[in-house]
């Protein structure tokens, strides 16, 4: 993912 550590978790949850 092109994404920062920042909220994996929240840009997780929006991709699945």
């Amino acid at each position: 993912m092109a994404v920062p550590k920042k909220r994996t978790s929240i840009s997780k949850k929006r991709i699945r």
